[in-house]
């Protein structure tokens, strides 16, 4: 039973041991000064889905970065990353294409949102949905709007009319049903930090995991703001990492389950054959004893019946 015991535990290592690390997502601790440490004047592609694009309904239009101060709405482009978004926190708003924070100028009602270096305290960078899919400052009755003819910007105004309300493209929901997502970097030195976005590295900022500084291709972020300063990485996990790690979880567990229920079946039925070879060397044991006993008391009887006959001839 021992041995079937340590068997199955290691079984369950082997598995848990092979399925830890993706081949080209293994742990590394070597120092960034081993990469090639310049950096190109293009970000990364997007590489997640937690990003999405700011649809107004009723125009049928998206939010599009022409230039930090300029946002206007243009018909929807998926593959234009200019009209990528994505949450950096629970209330900020980041842009994929200049790794910028949305902003507005001022808390004022008619001022244009522009795009300017994520502050995590500046309440012109808190947002938050509100009913209808009404989108706005928080605490604030003041609403990211579409504009107008006269005015091409996007602005902050505090009407709520269908020109301030806004949905994820190609989606029925607000903003934030893609709310901030935090990602685990992998391997590294960092030991298991979440990446930071945006980091700099270079003077230039990442809205994203880039590939940017390594030969080998793979993605990699900062898990500090400044990674020039603090010098701390790790890889970005794969799109379906989480899934994939589900799923192997999954097929772990069942791996070792069924060893487990294989291993107690073995146990049960060796027990039950040694059980049963006992009670049957049990049986041939007494019957044994019953036929000596027999053999006994017959050579008991006969001797008496001797002895009897011998008294009455002596008589």
């Amino acid at each position: 039973m021992n041995l079937l015991y340590i068997l199955l535990l290691v079984l369950c290592s082997a598995f848990n041991v092979s399925d830890a690390w993706e081949p080209d997502y293994r742990t590394m601790t070597a120092s960034p000064d081993a990469w090639h440490t310049t950096t190109t004047n293009t970000t990364t592609s997007v590489t997640d889905t937690s990003s999405f694009l700011i649809y107004n309904e009723d125009h049928n239009k998206c939010v599009t970065v022409v230039s930090a101060n300029v946002l206007q709405a243009v018909p929807c482009n998926v593959s234009s990353k200019a009209q990528h978004f994505r949450w950096i926190s629970s209330s900020r708003i980041i842009s994929l294409s200049l790794s910028l924070c949305l902003e507005a100028e001022n808390l004022e009602n008619w001022v244009k949102i522009i795009l300017q270096p994520c502050k995590e305290l500046s309440p012109m960078q808190t947002w938050e949905c509100k009913d209808q899919n009404l989108f706005g400052l928080k605490g604030l009755p003041l609403h990211l709007n579409y504009g107008n003819s006269n005015e091409q910007n996007m602005m902050l105004y505090k009407g709520t009319g269908v020109w301030s309300h806004w949905l994820i493209y190609g989606t029925k929901e607000n903003l934030c049903s893609r709310g901030y997502q935090e990602m685990t970097s992998i391997g590294g030195n960092s030991d298991g930090k979440p990446c930071h976005f945006p980091f700099k590295v270079g003077g230039q900022w990442y809205a994203d995991c880039t590939a940017d500084g390594r030969d080998d291709g793979q993605m990699w972020c900062s898990t500090e703001e400044d990674f020039d300063t603090d010098r701390k990485w790790g890889f970005c996990p794969p799109k379906n990492f989480a899934e994939d790690q589900h799923k192997k979880g999954l097929s772990l567990f069942y791996i070792c389950f069924f060893s487990f229920v294989v291993g107690v079946v073995v146990i049960i039925t060796t027990a039950a054959v040694i059980i049963r070879r006992k009670a049957k060397n049990s049986a041939i044991t007494g019957t044994d004893n019953t036929i000596w006993m027999f053999k006994k008391t017959s050579e008991f009887l006969k001797r008496k019946e001797e002895a009897t006959n011998q008294l009455i001839n002596s008589d």
